[in-house]
C-alpha cells in the first residue's frame, strides 16, 4: 500500500461473496512533553477539552465480525492563532528533524499539517488501488463537506456509497427544485406530524429524497425516544430503507472498540520519543499486532 500494512489482511481484498464496509473515524493520543516533533494542543471530543498530544486519523475495513486497520495518519491542530496551543518556547524546544527530499518519513510529517478529509481521501484511494473493496464509507459528522462527498463517490465511479450524519442543521439541500436548510426541512416536517415510528430502534424519522450539491441523497431526520432533538442521516446510497441505514451507520462503533484495545491492550500511543518516526513506528506496531491476534 501507499504505506501502513502492505501484507496485513490479503484475504480482505476482492471478494464478490462477502460485504465489507469501510469506516473512517480519527482518535486523540495525549502526550506530554512539549519537545515531540509536531505536537499540539488538540481538541479531544471525548473528554470536551484541550489535551496535548496527536490527532491519528484511521481508515479500517469490516465484515462485521472482525475490523482490521488499513491506514493511519497523525495530525498536529494549529488553532485560530497558528501557534498550535503553545507558547514561543515551548514552540521553539520541539525536536525538528532534517529530511531529505526523497525519505519516505518527509511525507509523514507533511502530513501533519494536511486537512484530515483530505488525508482520508488518499487513504481511501490508496486501499481501492490496492485491492480494498467495500460498498459503503461509514464517516463521523465532521467528515460532511462538498469537496469529501464528490471525492468518495468519484472513485471507481461511483464504487462506494458513503453513511454519515449531518454536521450543521443549516446545510442546504435541493428538494423538490428548492433549497431548503435541513432544519427548515425539520420544522416542517414535524408541523405536518409526517414522522414515522421505528418500534425496533424506538425512534421516529421521516425519509426524504434530495439533492447536495448534485449528488443524489437521502435525509433521515431522527429523533430517538422522548428527545426533543433531532439528527439527520444522509446516505447517497437512493435504495436504502432507515432500518438498514441506521443499522449501517452502527457499524462504525466497531473502530472505537479497535481504539479502546489497541490503547487498552497494545499500548498506543504510550510512545514518548521526540521523533515523528518513532510516533509513527509506535501506532505501525501497535496495529500490526491487532491485526495478527
Amino acid at each position: 500500500m501507499r504505506r501502513g500494512f502492505p501484507n496485513v489482511g490479503k484475504g480482505w481484498r476482492v471478494d464478490a461473496d462477502q460485504e465489507r464496509y469501510f469506516i473512517l473515524d480519527d482518535t486523540t493520543l495525549e502526550k506530554t512533553g512539549f519537545c515531540m516533533e509536531g505536537i499540539s494542543r488538540v481538541f479531544d471530543h471525548v473528554a470536551q477539552k484541550s489535551v496535548l498530544g496527536y490527532k491519528l486519523l484511521m481508515l479500517a475495513i469490516t465484515d462485521k465480525k472482525s475490523t482490521i486497520p488499513v491506514d493511519f495518519s497523525l495530525h498536529a491542530e494549529a488553532g485560530r492563532k497558528k501557534d498550535f496551543g503553545l507558547t514561543r518556547k515551548q514552540l521553539k524546544e520541539r525536536f525538528c528533524k532534517k529530511r531529505d527530499f526523497n525519505d519516505c518519513s518527509r511525507n509523514r510529517e507533511d502530513e501533519l499539517l494536511l486537512e484530515k478529509p483530505k488525508a482520508a481521501i488518499e487513504m481511501l484511494r490508496s486501499a481501492v488501488k490496492n485491492g480494498f473493496i467495500a460498498k459503503y464509507l461509514l464517516a463521523d459528522k465532521w467528515f460532511f463537506g462538498k469537496d469529501f462527498i464528490h471525492e468518495v463517490r468519484n472513485i471507481r465511479k461511483g464504487l462506494i456509497h458513503i453513511v454519515t450524519l449531518l454536521k450543521k442543521k443549516d446545510t442546504n439541500f435541493l428538494v423538490n427544485g428548492k433549497k431548503v436548510s435541513a432544519k427548515v426541512l425539520i420544522s416542517l416536517h414535524e408541523r405536518k406530524g409526517d414522522f414515522i415510528s421505528c418500534r425496533r430502534y424506538k425512534s421516529m424519522y421521516v425519509r426524504i429524497r434530495a439533492e447536495y450539491d448534485g449528488i443524489p441523497v437521502q435525509l433521515f431526520i431522527i429523533r430517538y425516544g422522548k428527545s426533543s432533538k433531532y439528527e439527520v442521516m444522509v446516505t447517497t446510497d437512493m435504495k436504502l430503507n432507515f432500518v438498514s441505514a441506521f443499522e449501517l451507520y452502527q457499524i462504525r462503533w466497531n473502530i472505537e472498540v479497535l481504539f479502546f484495545e489497541t490503547k487498552q491492550h497494545l499500548e498506543l500511543g504510550r510512545c514518548q520519543s521526540t521523533d515523528l518516526d518513532a510516533q509513527i513506528a509506535d501506532c505501525t506496531l501497535a496495529f500490526i499486532a491487532y491485526s495478527v491476534i
